[in-house]
């Protein structure tokens, strides 16, 4: 009898890697929503970014001028959301994030950002002072952690960059007492901007439990995110080294990127 074939292996997405651990996974492929609540044709408006981690954390904008357009083929043949950096943003309401933990964005820039654009953010309940503006893309196109409680901020940037016109897998990771910037699976240089390397993470306060994808949202929305997202998710406590390599694997064979 000759021997038995080897069985491939199941590819590991977030949803495995992180298991329950996993607090939120918008993939975009597969988990978009217009207003009809049908999969979008290219171009079309997007109204809900489902979350695929069973924990209905959806983003969602119901009026049509403040949606994002789906676009096909963006990168390695998978699609994006395509945002204006003008008015274009989602929100979701009552997360439930750990003190520590993992977000990442897979993000396409096509022009020069001229300012700052939030990939994703937390705020509190009423949009006042404690304020989280998250993963930031930043002028010079560097990531961006702002930590902003009350009037002090701590904001710390990667010395790495993002190129045009290419995908990029952003990670940021705190242990709870420092955060780490990963770009394409390369730990980074970091530079304190302002305040402390902290690592302070949502869970920290629990008046911040708004999340929003896009755009800061506080008494008013700013820092409008420009151009493409396509997969996004955040996993409760500090991940292993084999959780952050298995997760960039992923994203690397998924979206044609080289780590």
């Amino acid at each position: 009898m000759g021997a038995l074939p080897l069985l491939a292996k199941k590819r590991k997405d977030p949803l495995f890697i992180f298991g329950p651990g996993l607090a939120a996974y918008w993939p975009i492929k597969g988990a978009v929503l217009d207003a009809t609540s049908a999969p979008p044709d290219d171009a079309e408006n997007v109204e809900t970014v489902q979350d695929k981690s069973g924990n209905g954390f959806d983003m969602v904008h119901a009026t049509e001028a403040n949606q994002a357009d789906y676009q096909v083929g963006t990168a390695n043949g998978q699609p994006s959301i395509h945002f204006d950096r003008v008015d274009d943003y989602y929100l979701g309401s009552q997360f439930t994030i750990a003190t520590s933990g993992i977000a990442w964005a897979v993000v396409q820039l096509d022009a020069d950002m001229a300012g700052t654009g939030n990939i994703m953010a937390c705020s509190d309940t009423a949009g006042g002072n404690d304020y989280w503006q998250w993963m930031v893309v930043a002028t010079t196109e560097v990531l961006r952690v702002n930590s902003t409680i009350g009037a002090s901020p701590d904001i710390v940037d990667s010395v790495g960059t993002l190129s045009l016109g290419v995908p990029h897998i952003c990670i940021l990771i705190s242990n709870g007492t420092a955060w780490r910037w990963r770009i394409d699976g390369v730990e980074q240089s970091l530079s304190v901007i302002a305040g402390s390397n902290s690592g302070q993470w949502p869970g920290d306060n629990a008046a911040i439990d708004n999340g929003s994808i896009g755009a800061g949202v506080r008494s008013t929305v700013v820092s409008f995110f420009q151009d493409h997202i396509l997969n996004a998710g955040i996993a409760d406590g500090e991940p292993t080294v084999l959780q952050v390599a298995e997760l960039e694997t992923f994203l690397a064979n998924l979206f044609g990127v080289s780590i």
